[in-house]
């Protein structure tokens, strides 16, 4: 098989000098006149305008659950107290939209959700769940 490929890639120099010239003809042209390169740039970085503005500690109570969420940038670390405590990393959108599952080893898997400060926690367990607005300090 490679004996054949190599057969039907065989060419002459007569055969490849037209296609050469033509080459170091476009080469010549572009070195004399070099195109420009804005459309291959980076573009300049975006930076949102919302970023941080829901960086802080927010608290609140939901149902049984006393609520803390820390948020810096798009992160949030949110700690749940009802008879033990609970600690989740979770992401905050740059519009304070929350919208996840949490689950831990001994919590069962649930969804938060809302757009700070409303913020809610599907009710289960004995310590339920709720809606509510946090405050951040």
């Amino acid at each position: 098989m490679h004996n054949q490929m190599s057969a039907a890639f065989k060419w002459t120099c007569s055969q490849l000098a037209p296609a050469l010239s033509l080459l170091l003809a476009v080469s010549a042209c572009v070195q004399d006149n070099p195109p420009a390169v804005t459309s291959l740039q980076q573009p300049a970085p975006v930076t949102l305008q919302s970023a941080g503005k829901f960086d802080g500690t927010w608290y609140g109570q939901l149902g049984l659950w006393h609520v803390t969420l820390k948020v810096t940038g798009s992160k949030g670390e949110l700690t749940l107290n009802c008879i033990e405590q609970f600690k989740f990393d979770i992401d905050v959108s740059a519009d304070g939209l929350i919208d996840t599952y949490i689950r831990g080893q001994r919590f069962d898997r649930r969804h938060i959700g809302g757009e700070l400060p409303n913020f809610v926690l599907a009710p289960g367990g004995y310590c339920s769940g709720g809606q509510g607005k946090l405050r951040r300090q």
